[in-house]
């Protein structure tokens, strides 16, 4: 569902605007990609393409794309043949790493997310399927509609500033694919409030791009830094008072606070929202704000690592990750009408859950199997994927007696009988 961009190896993929349309006049542009780089997307963006022959053989690219083949070959062959990874000699005309893991996500969709991997702001576009980003660039491959709104909220923010790590000398976050994947997102049901984070998602999303077209020179970076000053009050320099205007900050600024407060009604959280906004608060460093908005998604978290062992998992894009869920979810109906009024369906463990490393992280796990589970290590160490070993049960029955030494395993027990 999310992966970094492509890592070329090889100058001569690039192409100018003017190749570009030379290959197009061939008849060869279904090759031909719009390339991204994180500096394109905080800064001014430069109008460069890719030819992209993944999926392809030396034979089929020969045949569909001769002259690209043919001009990877004089500017990309001679600098792989020199490469110490054997892969990137032999398969040359392919991009060193190509994301194939991540191709299948993007395939059926016209329109993906995608952030800078490193950036002092952090904010997340819509951009075309067909864009091939470089490795700064994090491609989120959900419904924009849907999902822009959301990741571009500061319940968001917050986790992924928590989540990430920092790079360079302006100490700027970095955005990992775990602070994506380990989101727990609200339960947007069809309704007005899915209507309005869309709405507004859409909004914030045509906002930027629209003050970019008129201002070539307006770029992320500088819109998100004049509004970062208005949150704390700060005042602006002359040149901040020009991206203000050209920006239409203060415009940009109500979206977003109107995007916060929707996401927290569609979370439940209105305990915390008060006349000033979410976002102002962060800015001015209300660090009991901060560990609120991270300890309810904590907390989320483990109730849907609960739900999912117990077979229930909220999927992001239900036709893509599980095709057949559907069937699934209606079999499940009908075998529940089918059950004796008496008795209680068995719980069920869907896919087996991974057995992290940390273990903070394994009691995590733990006390989620320990809902549907007995605790014995046999039992646990098969819900678990990889190989059912001595070691792994005997890590399994160490924490076992810790949790009974600390008096929680009868808890967990209590809670799991009723």
């Amino acid at each position: 569902m999310s992966n970094r961009g492509v890592t070329l190896v090889g100058k001569g993929f690039i192409l100018s605007p003017p190749q570009a349309e030379e290959f197009r006049k061939k008849g060869e542009g279904n090759r031909i990609r719009k390339f991204l780089t994180g500096r394109d997307l905080a800064q001014k963006s430069s109008e460069r393409y890719v030819i992209d022959l993944y999926g392809l053989n030396e034979d089929q690219a020969s045949n569909e794309s001769p002259h690209c083949l043919h001009h990877l070959s004089v500017n990309v062959r001679p600098e792989r043949e020199l490469n110490n990874r054997q892969s990137y000699r032999e398969k040359w005309w392919i991009f060193a790493e190509p994301r194939s893991s991540y191709r299948p996500a993007i395939a059926s969709i016209d329109v993906h997310l995608v952030s800078p991997r490193t950036a002092r702001h952090r904010y997340f576009i819509s951009v075309p399927s067909s864009t091939v980003g470089e490795s700064e660039v994090i491609h989120i491959a959900v419904d924009s509609d849907k999902f822009i709104g959301l990741l571009n909220s500061s319940v968001h923010i917050v986790w992924s500033l928590f989540l990430g790590g920092r790079l360079g000398v302006g100490n700027d976050p970095r955005y990992s694919i775990d602070c994506f994947e380990t989101f727990p997102f609200p339960d947007l049901t069809e309704g007005e409030l899915k209507t309005r984070i869309c709405d507004l998602g859409k909004r914030l999303d045509a906002h930027r791009k629209a003050r970019q077209a008129e201002h070539v020179d307006l770029t992320l970076t500088g819109m998100y830094n004049a509004l970062e000053k208005l949150r704390k009050e700060e005042p602006l320099t002359d040149k901040d008072k020009v991206i203000h205007d050209h920006g239409l900050v203060t415009l940009l600024k109500q979206i977003h606070d109107d995007l916060d407060t929707a996401v927290v009604e569609a979370y439940g959280w209105q305990a915390i929202l008060t006349e000033a906004p979410l976002a102002d608060r962060l800015a001015k460093g209300d660090e009991d704000l901060e560990q609120a908005i991270l300890q309810r998604l904590v907390d989320l978290n483990h109730e849907r690592a609960a739900e999912e062992a117990r077979g229930h998992i909220r999927y992001l894009r239900p036709e893509f990750q599980d095709p057949d869920h559907g069937k699934k979810v209606a079999q499940a109906e009908q075998d529940k009408l089918s059950l004796p009024k008496e008795k209680k369906a068995a719980p069920v463990i869907a896919d087996k859950l991974a057995w992290p490393k940390t273990t903070v992280e394994r009691v995590a796990i733990l006390k989620t199997l320990l809902q549907t589970l007995p605790p014995d290590p046999d039992h646990l160490s098969a819900a678990l994927k990889g190989n059912n070993t001595p070691k792994r049960r005997a890590d399994l029955q160490d924490l076992l007696d810790t949790l009974a030494s600390l008096g929680q395993l009868d808890v967990l027990q209590e809670a799991a009988a009723s």
